[in-house]
């Protein structure tokens, strides 16, 4: 062993002489035995050091000393005295001294162990200590060392002095400068057995752990703890790769208690970073905070197993704090964290949270604590368990975490009296067996209803609702993109107390509810949805439902509320799997208003059948029992082939089908239908309004009894060519309409055959006197066999069907708007390309005014636009659905010579190319309703002329285009199409000059125009087939003129007048099985005038506008121009 210290203790001068005068011996004989002398009371003192049991310096010197050496008893290594300081390595210290250390750093002093080993065998007994009084510091620090306890500590009581550890920094008496009192730790190992033992203990001082390995064994011992002084509380703060191990019933990993102190004045704090804590028993806590104790765990993990056993728990205002890492409980009844009182805390970021085991939870909040967990995950198994819990007003705030339990009856989150929870962007999900995603419970007598705020994330129940209330109040707010799902996304259901439960449920945003909304009879539930929320799913006995803006409740089954408003909003009846329908029952008051510039709208099934008896009504309802106010739009969304719903000229109350009934005040426009119509193939049904008094009893449904309400009927409608019927219903059925199956009833009912489902708009409302009559007629085809669904197939002449003796000959069922335009499409089309087609006076103007020599055997460009406005009269009757329409079309060309060659014989040849673009419009005010359709065409072609000499002419055209068309009723677009355009011309022609500068220009034409169009869906459901439309083309003209100027300068006006007719052709177009044919383009006359004018050797300009009037049943009528500009070179 050696022993250093700052000053030595020699033996002096004068000693040595006074003992060589009493023996009388000459001191140089003696010095040599002085020195062996010295070396001998030397060796002793050293000899004495090396057997003592203690090692305690107070001198207030430095000392260093190096073992080995053991030292042993209370206190076996001390400093104290102030300045003094000592450095040990290598050395034992031992003490078996019940409530004594064996090492021990007093007032003003430092004290530093290496390499060493401390144990203390006593009972309470300390391993290592470093304490000050006021206004001194002390320090210690032990590295690379063992540290152990054996003996019992002191049983935990809040508010005493602290008991033993194997480590402590106590400053009792210390200022709020919690460094007075300081501990180093380092690559140290502590080591407890024996209850109520503890490891590392701060009070009033700090201890610096990197490194350290705690394991403790024993009930109720503590690895790391901080208690308070009057004065401050205590640090420890453990770094690299630190770890707390605990076993034995109700033991701690860290505790920091921070209770009994003064206000404004350091609380107890306990910091773990990259570390471990592992604990095992029952009741054991990993981490614990207590009064103005504080707990930073960053990327930390926390493991406890036991019977109620905790990851981490905070207390009595104190706060828990992780970051990353991870909490995980194992045992029944265990919670990887809790908080409990008010002004509790505990806050994860990133944090993984676990428990396992019968009733355990992931999260808990008592009594006014609050939790934050932000990121991270919670998951929980066995039965009983929950995600999060929040119960006696405590608050429970989650962001972008994922919430997972699996158990029976193990909810996502329990809530009970007044309880909070607030997610953001979480997703909590149950799926267990009878385990909602929120649980909310008995509030047991508090006032303060719970709440739940969701704004994105979701909320899932595979086997139970999303969240379910029994006994307790709730508002519930969720945004954003929420998602609640389940069995139920509501379920109420009032507590074994029989307290009163009231509900409040809104979504927002882009909410997503899938599930019922149910409650018994002694509960009240409103919900509201807002914006563009969506819930899918029936509501049994909720109160007050607001749907407004663009959210949508989308209805699934048998549902019945309080009251409803609709605010823009809409309430969607769901099309079901199994042909079944659904009602919706509205005990009060039906309140319709628009927002945002939308209106309100209700959208049912129906199978378009004859309807009459309830009993073969299929369809989904609405009954009002109370008021309906403002205006509702309904959109039925039609199944089935359509039928006569009325024998008689004029709809009855037990005709028709019932779509909505209201027994209290109404109004024959308080439900209206969509688009003013619903189809059934391209046929309309209306909507009949029967008022109080002329309803039927026997068609009754809303509650009530008698005829006293209003019923909302659809009805098939039939026109006459004045309009829609008020008179009659005749059956006649049009020669050129094929149903897509089936037969004609004997008695002249509509088709009987399957029709394919197809989505359908609807219309105004009625005012109970809207005529029903044929839905859907239609004829057979000569054969008696329906007609195939091909666009391209003839329409066949048929015979009509029987007339019911009750309805009128010269009606016919209505077509939807759009079904004109339909059928004038193919036509206007070949119009319009017939227009576009360059031919040699399109291109040049009058022939002779190019035909000198230079000119003809020049190339040149050419730029030409032309237009018309015609009004296409159809040879189509009324009864064959024929109508008229207005057509609007132009374009323009751009095209070159790409050669030109003058033969030997005076005669040319020419050959050139060209580019054209067209557009156009056409609008119908048929009595079926007024459409219009938006065409344009893109393409190209080339041109070859052959002239001779004697002022005869050979032209050719071949042109293709690609076209589109699209259709619209009164500014809703509901198809479009493409396709393409195939021309192809050839004209002959001569001009003779005649005398006094007159001339004479003729010419005839031959060719053909093939137009092709897709087959498109329309917005009704309308499967629209074009087919194809090959027409012949003819004309002839003739043109007189006289020409004015010499030279370069000339003019030419003229007048012109001839004869054009196009033929042949198929101008069927079928519609949804029903095929009906177009009119034909027809003959014209034509009139009209123009002039040439020359501009220089190589430019030309010509101008021409005329008149056409139709010759026969078709044909178009009026004005048509052209403008072309060339220039030669």
């Amino acid at each position: 062993m050696n022993i250093a210290s700052q000053a030595s203790s020699p033996v002096s001068a004068s000693a040595r002489e006074q003992a060589a005068t009493r023996g009388g011996i000459d001191p140089g004989v003696l010095r040599p035995l002085a020195v062996a002398a010295s070396l001998l009371f030397l060796a002793s003192l050293y000899s004495a050091a090396a057997a003592a049991d203690t090692l305690k310096f107070s001198d207030g010197k430095k000392h260093m000393v190096s073992g080995p050496a053991t030292y042993q008893g209370a206190n076996a290594i001390s400093t104290s005295g102030t300045n003094t300081s000592l450095a040990v390595d290598n050395v034992t210290a031992t003490s078996s001294v019940q409530d004594a250390a064996t090492v021990a750093a007093t007032n003003s002093t430092s004290l530093s162990i290496s390499n060493s080993r401390i144990e203390a065998n006593g009972t309470n007994g300390t391993g290592a200590s470093v304490g000050a009084s006021k206004n001194v510091r002390a320090s210690l620090t032990v590295s690379d060392s063992v540290v152990v306890t054996t003996g019992t500590g002191q049983a935990f009581t809040p508010g005493l002095r602290p008991g033993g550890a194997a480590l402590s920094a106590l400053g009792y008496a210390s200022s709020t400068d919690l460094t007075a009192t300081s501990m180093d730790v380092e690559r140290t190992s502590v080591t407890t057995s024996g209850s109520d033992a503890g490891a590392l203990l701060a009070a009033g001082g700090v201890i610096n752990g990197t490194a350290v390995r705690v394991e403790t064994s024993g009930a109720n011992a503590i690895g790391a703890r901080t208690a308070t002084t009057p004065k401050a509380g205590g640090v420890i703060a453990l770094t690299g790769d630190s770890s707390v191990t605990t076993s034995g019933k109700g033991s701690h990993g860290l505790m920091s208690d921070g209770r009994n102190i003064g206000f404004f004045v350091p609380g107890s704090l306990i910091s773990m970073t990259d570390g471990t804590v592992t604990t095992s028993g029952d009741n054991a806590i990993g981490a614990t905070a207590m009064g103005s104790g504080r707990i930073v765990l960053d990327n930390t993990r926390v493991q406890t197993s036991g019977v109620s056993a905790t990851g981490a728990s905070a207390a009595s205002t104190s706060r828990i704090e992780a970051a990353g890492g991870s909490i995980v409980t194992t045992g029944d009844n265990a919670s990887a964290m809790t908080a409990i009182d008010a002004g509790t805390t505990v806050a994860t970021q990133g944090t993984t949270l676990a428990a396992s085991g019968a009733q355990s939870h992931g999260v808990s909040v008592d009594q006014n604590a609050t939790a934050s967990v932000n990121g991270g995950s919670i998951a929980t198994s066995g039965a009983q368990s929950a995600g999060v819990v929040a119960r006696s007003a405590g608050t429970l705030a989650l962001s972008d975490t994922t919430v997972t339990t699996s158990g029976a009856a193990s909810h996502g989150a329990v809530l009970s009296r007044s309880g909070g929870l607030t997610m953001t962007s979480t997703a909590l999900t149950a799926t267990g067996d009878n385990a909602h995603g929120i649980s909310v419970e008995d509030q047991q007598g508090l006032g303060t209803p719970e709440s739940v705020s969701l704004t994105g994330g979701a909320v899932r129940s595979a086997q139970g609702s999303a969240i379910r209330v029994e006994g307790a109040s709730l508002a519930v707010h969720a945004k954003g993109d929420a998602q609640l799902s389940g069995a139920n996304v509501l379920d109420v259901r009032t507590g074994a107390a029989g307290d009163a439960v009231a509900v409040s449920f809104s979504a927002t945003d882009t909410v997503t509810l899938s599930g019922d909304i149910v409650s018994d009879a002694q509960s009240s539930v409103d919900v509201g949805l807002d914006r563009a929320a969506a819930w899918t799913g029936a509501a049994r006995n909720v109160g007050a439902l607001l749907v407004s803006d663009d959210a949508v409740w989308n209805l699934n089954g048998d549902s019945n509320v309080a009251s409803a408003s609709l605010a823009g909003g809409s309430v969607n009846f769901t099309s079901s799997s199994d042909g079944s329908f659904r009602t919706l029952n509205v005990a009060g008051g039906w309140n319709a208003s628009a927002s945002n510039g939308r209106n309100p709208t209700v959208t049912l099934n129906t199978t378009l059948n004859e309807g009459g008896a309830l009993s073969n009504q299929r369809t989904d309802r609405l009954l009002i029992a109370g008021d309906a106010n403002g205006s509702t739009t309904l959109n039925v969304r039609a199944q089935g082939a359509g039928a006569f719903t009325s024998t008689s000229v004029t709809p009855g109350a037990n005709e028709g089908i019932s779509l909505v009934q209201v027994g209290g005040n109404a109004s024959a426009q308080s439900f209206e239908l969509q688009n003013g119509y619903v189809a059934v193939g391209p046929y309309q049904y209306h909507l009949s309004a029967f008022a109080p008094g002329a309803s039927s009893a026997e068609q009754r449904l809303v509650a009530g009894s008698g005829d006293a309400f209003w019923d909302y009927r659809l009805n098939s409608v039939q026109v006459s060519e004045g309009g829609p019927s008020s008179e009659g219903n005749g059956s006649e059925t049009p020669g050129n309409v094929v149903p897509p199956d089936g037969d004609l009833n004997a008695n002249g009912g509509g088709a009987s055959g399957n029709g394919t489902n197809t989505v359908a708009s609807a219309g105004t409302g009625g005012n109970g006197t809207d005529t029903a009559g044929i839905g859907a007629t239609g004829a057979t085809a000569d054969n008696g066999e329906a007609v195939a669904n091909n666009g391209n197939a003839a329409g066949a002449e048929a015979t009509p069907a029987p007339i019911d003796s009750a309805a009128k000959p010269d009606t016919r069922a209505l077509l939807v708007p759009q079904a004109p335009s339909y059928l004038a499409a193919k036509t206007s089309l070949t119009h319009h390309l017939i227009d576009a087609l360059p031919m040699l006076h399109a291109r040049n103007g009058v022939s002779s005014i190019d035909s000198d020599a230079d000119a003809a055997a020049s190339r040149g460009v050419y730029a030409r636009t032309f237009g018309s406005n015609y009004t296409q009269h159809t040879d189509r009757s009324f009864m064959q659905y024929g109508s008229d329409f207005d057509m609007q079309s132009g374009g323009a060309q751009v095209g070159a010579d790409v050669y030109k060659r003058k033969l030997g014989n005076g005669d040319s040849v020419q050959f050139g190319v060209f580019g054209s673009y067209g557009s156009g419009r056409t609008s119908s005010n048929a009595v079926d309703g007024a459409s219009r359709s938006s065409f344009d065409s893109i393409g190209g072609g080339v041109t070859a002329t052959y002239r001779l000499s004697n002022g005869a002419y050979l032209d050719g055209v071949a042109k293709i285009d690609r076209l589109s068309d699209s259709f619209s009723t009164n500014g809703r677009d509901v198809a479009s199409t493409r396709g393409m355009g195939y021309t192809f011309a050839a004209e002959t022609g001569y001009v003779r000059n005649l005398a006094n500068n007159w001339f004479v220009d003729g010419r005839l034409a031959l060719g053909m125009v093939n137009v092709s169009l897709a087959d498109t869906t329309d917005a009704d459901g309308i499967d629209v087939q074009f087919g194809s439309q090959a027409s012949a083309i003819g004309r002839a003209d003739a043109r007189v003129g006289r020409e004015f100027g010499a030279g370069e300068k000339r003019v030419r006006p003229y007048v012109r007048a001839g004869l054009e007719g196009v033929s042949g052709g198929n101008t069927a177009v079928t519609l949804s099985g029903y095929r009906f044919n177009g009119s034909g383009v027809g003959n014209s006359w034509i009139a009209g005038t123009g002039i040439d004018a020359r501009f220089g050797k190589s430019t030309t300009l010509s101008v021409d506008g005329g008149y056409r009037g139709n010759l026969g049943a078709a044909g178009a009528e009026g004005l048509e121009g052209n403008l072309t500009f060339k220039k030669a070179f």
